[in-house]
């Protein structure tokens, strides 16, 4: 079943990470990167979307190695979502086995508990999602 409330979690994080790199803070990016990565995993275009973000963000530090890894995960980061094959809190970046599952981080793994009951919430409610959808202007956190 979908999460639309964790899918508008992860495009939101996706936001957040594409605001560092055009501050040019490039270690809070990757974080957020790598978080939403985690939080993308089981949607196609956003997980695709990280790893293109990733590649992207490789080459400006001309980071060679990193974005031969983010090349070959861009290949498989769409099927891997739409079949459900992906390693569970894995955080995308190169150095480590595409393949190899992780220990999901507390305060995500809190973040995914929470917003798994606001689904749950949502669907009970009638599914309507606007009460989800942010209530700032976009890109104010």
């Amino acid at each position: 079943m979908r999460n639309y409330v964790r899918l508008l979690h992860s495009q939101r994080v996706i936001e957040r990470a594409q605001e560092q790199i055009a501050l040019g803070h490039i270690s809070p990016a990757w974080k957020l990167l790598e978080e939403a990565h985690i939080f993308s995993q089981p949607y196609g275009l956003e997980h695709t979307k990280v790893h293109w973000l990733m590649l992207q963000l490789s080459l400006r530090e001309k980071n060679y190695a990193e974005a031969w890894g983010q090349f070959l995960r861009l290949l498989v980061a769409f099927p891997g979502s739409m079949t459900g094959s992906y390693p569970l809190g894995n955080t995308g970046r190169s150095g480590v086995s595409m393949f190899k599952p992780m220990q999901i981080p507390k305060g995500v793994a809190d973040k995914i508990e929470k917003l798994n009951k606001m689904e749950a919430e949502r669907i009970s409610n009638g599914g309507k999602i606007e009460k989800y959808r942010p209530q700032h202007p976009r890109g104010k956190f």
